[in-house]
């Protein structure tokens, strides 16, 4: 182990010295291409002394060591230039020895110059290793055409080759660092020709010459032996003492080159995705002092972020936070490092609270040692700012980004990457809280940054080029949204091949914004090419291949396909519980998938069993107050509104309003979205003038943040027309609705699922009009729209043929009302499965039908499948079951049982009064059924016997 010069300086001091000051000499970092030079104006103070000196012209200065004796330590608290930076990361604040014969030399390095050859260095190791990526992918490819390998060798091999890179990528600034920081000073010349052939990215000629000056096999017993012999001549008499003495300093100056050649090697192997003997490297770098904190992190974060493993990281980590509060007390930089790569292994493993607690602990050590501008405060504040924004702060994240960025700024210059992963995080948590333009804004000078410094084919211009097409998504700006995923996915194809995850994610992205524009055979077509390449690539079992099941079971689910649909959920479902468990937040969003196919199937038992799953896993692992819980809350109330169970529905509504606006306030889309929501309920009550006020502000905010042009927008204009037509004020109703209608066909074209929507609306808008033939040109174009778009087996294309048959029951037309109500039968039985409740508005609309013919016998039949159905599924108290008995009642009335008649309407008229109230058009019509069904009983009862 390695023991400290300043012990046996000490012990070879006889007698105290009679100057007690520190010389010493302040000279800057030696480069390949710059040489070493003094350094004045360096502010230079000693823990414990009153008052700084400062570095002549010279880079001379001397320090006063009252009551110090040679050997005794002491410690440096600031060493200071504007510009400059200590070279040696922990010089400052490490125990030194005193002597008033060997000056105290500090090497500094120009802040600016540093960054600029860091940035150098970076850009070369990235070039090698894109270079080796690409050959090594040849390689592989050659060989499965050659069949030297399996398919199965193959997948495995470019599944590590992949992580290989992405994962190089994640350690290149570390590296780049490192080299940045190296002194030439002192090194041979071949020492300096293998650290120039690294920085230039000629690591094969490095590694060649490294072999020729050492041996990494004999690294661990050469040092033993060496420290052996120490320890045997320390053992002797005295006057081998200052024999010892030369031997340590020459051991240590051996060991210190020794972990450096290691660390070359390192590098080198992680360039040519070798972990195997990067690990042997960086090991045995670390096992030659274990009490080194700098060799003990370097290796942790090659465990973390290169192998995941967290456990072995964690270790490293650990004795590196004993031994730099050994070293360098509890507030010292390199303890405030190892609580932030502590709480990163937290981070990684998604337990938040725990990584907030390590960060935090960091960040209270920074302040108080750092000055307010020092980059590691920067980097502590982005830690804290993505374990926040994981845990759906947003505000709170935004302020630490807010904090970071000035500092970073003025460390490193507005062009850095630093700056430019910073304005990125920035735009993502902008994002989340719905502010676009400024998300959008903040992202473009991220890309910008990187397109500066890196070139614009660099794969990080890809990334953010995706994040910018999510934005775009979310304003509505579709086909500018399209053009942004393509132009990523040129990018990272070029960059890193068809089969890396970041080009996979482009063709997900692709896939999701063509079901936005309703072209859903497309979307198919690229969520499942991602499918095939993420499995191809990752495994059949990886989280990336859970997520495109969801995403392709989505799509079944619009296109009314719920069998395809629950079998992808399930497939996802299956992957995320072998991966994580129950409790996790992705296990909790597929039983949320998993609960709409299921309520689009009617089958609302298990959909409410899925959505309650879903909230009780978000509520254990996000809290109860996590901004996702919204989503699961207004799910849980649809179904109950389904169910015709109001209260219920209002109650889930507006708990989750509650936490969107305790998350976002009240000028966010997710707010808007449930004022939308309420509104729809309220309108469901009869309560009209509450729903208009939820729908009105809705719509408010959704034109100042979306602006008036926005899908969304038009979702607001729709449910506003449907309120009003509810309310007969019909020309208005007519005018928000074409405003909708215009707003989808401008964003969307005009064969969109929105667009048809809005044009059912607007066909029974007319029907109320008593504009027949105009409600049936209307409503046949919105069936056009969905057989158009292949969605010719779906809940929406079924209640338009039911909306038509309205339309033809109106003219009088019954047999071909008839067969429009087959049609939506035939439809909904399919997706909905021959026994399930969803049915009842087809029994009662085909039954209805046959009463008009004068078929009774049919009519009594399917009006009493509605309501058995109804009966079991809801009981007595549901809108659904008063119509069944109300047309069952006029069923039986018109075929003369007026008795019979009488009984059920006047059930139907108590069910709707006690739902609904007496003001409900509903409510009004049966009423109306009743009092003539009363008035053909007082007839009949007038009527004389003999008649």
């Amino acid at each position: 182990m390695k023991k400290l010069l300043s012990t046996l300086l000490f012990m070879l001091c006889l007698s105290a010295a009679t100057a007690q000051v520190q010389q010493g000499y302040v000279r800057t970092l030696e480069r390949s291409d710059r040489a070493s030079e003094a350094l004045s104006g360096v502010t230079i103070r000693i823990r414990g002394g009153h008052n700084a000196v400062v570095s002549g012209s010279d880079g001379r200065f001397s320090v006063a060591m009252t009551g110090k004796r040679p050997g005794d330590a002491y410690v440096l608290q600031q060493v200071q230039k504007q510009g400059y930076e200590v070279s040696e990361t922990g010089f400052v604040g490490r125990q030194l020895a005193f002597s008033d014969r060997v000056p105290l030399t500090i090497v500094m390095v120009n802040t600016a110059q540093l960054q600029a050859d860091k940035q150098r260095i970076e850009d070369n190791a990235y070039r090698v290793a894109e270079r080796n990526y690409h050959t090594r992918l040849a390689q592989i490819e050659e060989q499965l055409a050659a069949q030297t390998i399996s398919a199965e060798q193959y997948r495995q091999q470019l599944h590590e080759l992949q992580d290989g890179f992405e994962r190089f990528q994640q350690m290149i600034d570390g590296l780049a660092d490192h080299y940045a920081h190296t002194d030439y000073d002192g090194l041979s010349d071949k020492e300096r020709e293998v650290n120039i052939l690294i920085e230039n990215g000629d690591l094969e000629r490095a590694d060649s010459l490294l072999c020729t000056l050492f041996d990494p096999v004999g690294v661990i017993e050469r040092n033993r032996q060496a420290l052996a012999a120490i320890d045997q001549q320390e053992a002797q008499a005295r006057q081998l003492l200052a024999e010892a003495n030369a031997q340590m300093a020459a051991v240590l100056r051996q060991q210190e080159r020794d972990a450096e050649h290691l660390y070359q090697l390192y590098t080198i192997a992680l360039a040519n995705y070798d972990n195997d003997k990067a690990r042997q490297y960086i090991e045995t770098r670390a096992a030659l002092d274990t009490t080194n904190v700098e060799w003990l992190q370097e290796a942790g974060k090659f465990f973390n972020r290169q192998m995941a493993d967290y456990a072995k990281a964690m270790d490293y980590y650990q004795i590196a936070l004993r031994q730099a509060v050994v070293q360098y007390g509890e507030n010292s930089n390199e303890v405030a490092s190892a609580y932030n790569n502590i709480g990163a292994v937290y981070a990684f493993q998604t337990q938040l609270d725990l990584a907030m607690e390590y960060y935090m602990k960091a960040n209270a050590i920074l302040e108080e040692v750092t000055e307010p501008g020092h980059p590691g405060r920067a980097y502590n504040y982005n830690n804290i700012g993505h374990c926040l924004s994981q845990q759906g702060k947003y505000s709170e994240a935004l302020e630490y980004y807010e904090k970071a960025l000035p500092i970073l700024h003025s460390a490193l210059g507005m062009q850095h990457p630093e700056v430019a992963n910073t304005l990125g995080n920035m735009g993502t948590v902008s994002f989340s809280m719905g502010q676009y333009d400024k998300a959008l804004q903040l992202l473009q000078q991220a890309k910008d940054i990187w397109a500066a410094t890196s070139g614009q084919e660099h794969y990080r211009i890809a990334v953010l080029l995706g994040n910018i097409g999510t934005v775009c998504r979310a304003k509505g700006q579709f086909n500018k949204a399209l053009e942004t995923y393509q132009q990523a996915l040129l990018i990272s194809e070029q960059a890193l091949g068809q089969e890396h995850p970041t080009t996979m994610n482009q063709y997900n992205s692709i896939g999701t914004i063509y079901a936005d524009l309703g072209n859903y055979d497309k979307a198919l077509e690229y969520s499942e090419k991602c499918l095939e390449l993420r499995k191809r690539r990752l495994g059949e079992s990886h989280l990336a291949v859970a997520t495109s099941y969801n995403n392709i079971g989505h799509l079944y689910n619009v296109r009314g396909n719920n069998d395809k649909a629950i079998e992808n959920h399930e497939k996802a479902l299956e992957i995320y519980l072998r991966a994580f468990g129950e409790e996790h937040p992705l296990v909790a969003t597929t039983y949320n998938h998993l609960g709409g196919a299921y309520c689009d199937m009617r089958n609302f038992d298990k959909a409410l069993e899925y959505y309650g799953k879903a909230l009780e896993i978000s509520k254990r692992t996000l809290g109860e107050e996590h901004p996702d819980l919204c989503v699961r809350y207004t799910n849980i109330a649809l179904v109950y509104q389904y169910q015709g169970n109001y209260q219920k529905a209002l109650e889930y509504t507006m708990t989750a309003l509650q936490i969107a606006e305790r998350n976002y306030g009240e000028q966010h889309a997710i707010v808007a979205d449930i004022y939308d929501r309420l509104g729809s309920l309220f309108r469901r009550v009869n309560n009209l003038d509450r729903a208009q006020q939820f729908l009105q502000k809705s719509l408010d905010i959704r034109k100042a943040i979306l602006g008036d042009n926005h899908p969304r927008t038009a979702y607001s204009y729709n449910n506003l027309g449907l309120l009003l037509k509810n309310k007969g004020d019909y020309e208005q109703a007519l005018e928000y609705m074409q405003k909708a209608l215009e707003i989808f066909e401008t964003a969307n074209g005009i064969n969109h699922v929105n667009s048809a929507s809005v044009l059912a609306n607007l066909g029974r808008t007319y029907i109320s009009m008593n504009e027949y033939d105009k409600a049936k040109e209307h409503i046949e174009r919105a069936i056009a729209i969905y057989q158009t778009l292949n969605i010719d087996n779906s809940n929406d294309i079924a209640d338009a043929y039911s909306d038509l048959g309205n339309v033809y029951s109106k003219l009088e037309n019954y047999e071909m009302a008839l067969e429009c109500y087959n049609k939506e039968y035939e439809i909904k039985k399919e997706i909905l499965g021959a026994d399930n409740v969803g049915l009842t508005k087809c029994y009662n609309n085909i039954g209805n039908t046959y009463r008009k013919l004068e078929q009774f016998d049919n009519a009594i039949e399917y009006c009493r499948r509605a309501l058995d159905m109804g009966l079991a599924a809801y009981g007595e108290q549901h809108a659904s079951v008063g119509i069944a008995y109300n047309n069952l009642g006029l069923a039986y009335r018109d075929s003369g049982n007026i008795d019979l008649g009488l009984e059920l309407i006047t059930k139907a008229y108590e069910i709707y009064k006690a739902l609904m109230g007496d003001d409900n058009p509903g409510t009004r019509q049966i009423r109306e059924n009743l009092e003539k069904t009363n008035a053909m009983k007082e007839e009949q009862t007038a009527r004389p016997s003999g008649e």
